[in-house]
């Protein structure tokens, strides 16, 4: 009889500890590659959430990873000699709704049919990581 009610107690916390946590689940879109050829990269990245979760974004931070976390994908990391932007676009109620990426030179590597970027996303119910591959239109293989 101690036990079952040992049970219930604990069921009971489990229960609303788990009631008072607060997720947002995100997912992000295809990255939608806006540039030309031979010019600075431009592309953009779709936030998808439910309408409900989307204010539980408000604090989103977006950064390129560090070279530990390309070392850890065994992908090859854009040259960092060039800059690269990562915008977070809002809308007018201060929610996030867009990723855009922009360099003042073109990014991707001439060598290489294909380049990957790692993004990090971090806000105060989370995070994720998600790896995006480009094709290079211009490379001179």
């Amino acid at each position: 009889m101690q036990e079952l009610r040992s049970l219930k107690v604990l069921l009971f916390l489990i229960f609303a500890l788990s009631s008072l946590s607060s997720s947002v689940a995100l997912t992000l879109s295809n990255i939608k590659t806006l540039s030309d050829i031979d010019s600075p990269y431009h592309g953009v990245i779709t936030l998808i959430s439910e309408d409900k979760e989307l204010p539980g974004l408000v604090d989103l931070r977006v950064v390129m990873a560090d070279d530990v976390t390309y070392n850890q994908y065994g992908i090859k990391r854009p040259d960092q000699t060039i800059p690269i932007t990562i915008l977070v676009k809002k809308d007018e109620m201060g929610v996030p709704t867009q990723i855009d990426i922009e360099s003042k030179k073109d990014i991707i590597s001439p060598d290489q049919l294909f380049n990957d970027l790692i993004l990090q996303l971090k806000w105060s119910a989370g995070s994720m990581e998600r790896v995006y591959t480009i094709l290079n239109t211009n490379a001179k293989l």
